[in-house]
């Protein structure tokens, strides 16, 4: 595979050389430029548009939240990865309404930012087990999550448990061990999930979860 090349947006001066050095030791990824607020950033990307773009959400200016629905609106093709030092629920839900494709928190580390690019790279979305965390929190509230799932989708009550739990950044083998089942039965599940969603990955579980608000089955709900 070709090299990549890939946009940073960085406010913070010592993430932002951190960043820079770990692209240059990447054998597949080459640095396209550096923006530290979205104005600056959106007039680059949009003279050139690169393979991926990191994007931080708090910058001056014009926000990362903003800079990514500019980008959307304006048709880029550019994979975007939204990498954050924490999310809050108002922009998880613009982040899911503008489709990112992957969303990592600066404390993941390396191997969670690499991850994020691999998966971009071939077409895949990505969201970190912490991220997968915090979804799991906000769609875990009941005076914010309604259960409105599509009327055209049935979902059976193992399959929205295997949405909830994929959300909190499971694996198949521990939700295998939290039902006390053999991990192929999971597999089952999962893909008869997939499916009747047209999810192609643990995020796109995810991201659909919470646009649905899947919640917890009740003792009645499950019996």
């Amino acid at each position: 595979m070709k090299k990549s090349s890939l946009f940073i947006c960085e406010d913070d001066l010592t993430f932002l050389n951190a960043l820079k050095v770990f692209v240059r030791l990447q054998d597949s990824l080459e640095l396209a430029g550096v923006a530290s607020d979205g104005f600056d950033a959106l007039n680059q990307l949009s003279a050139n548009p690169p393979d991926i773009c990191l994007v931080d959400l708090a910058m001056p200016g014009m926000d990362g939240v903003e800079l990514i629905n500019q980008m959307n609106q304006k048709q880029l093709k550019t994979k975007i990865i939204v990498l954050s030092q924490n999310a809050d629920e108002t922009w998880l839900g613009k982040l899911i309404a503008n489709e990112v494709d992957a969303f990592i928190l600066k404390s993941d580390g390396r191997d969670q930012l690499m991850n994020a690019i691999e998966a971009v790279r071939t077409g895949d979305k990505y969201f970190s087990p912490s991220v997968g965390v915090l979804f799991y929190q906000i769609l875990s509230r009941p005076s914010v999550i309604p259960n409105d799932l599509s009327s055209n989708i049935h979902l059976t009550t193992r399959e929205k448990e295997v949405a909830l739990l994929t959300s909190k950044g499971m694996s198949i083998k521990e939700i295998a061990r939290e039902f006390n089942c053999t991990e192929n039965t999971v597999k089952t599940h999962k893909k008869s999930l997939m499916k009747k969603i047209q999810a192609r990955n643990s995020a796109e579980v995810t991201s659909w979860t919470i646009r649905h608000g899947v919640r917890e089955m009740s003792t009645e709900e499950v019996s």
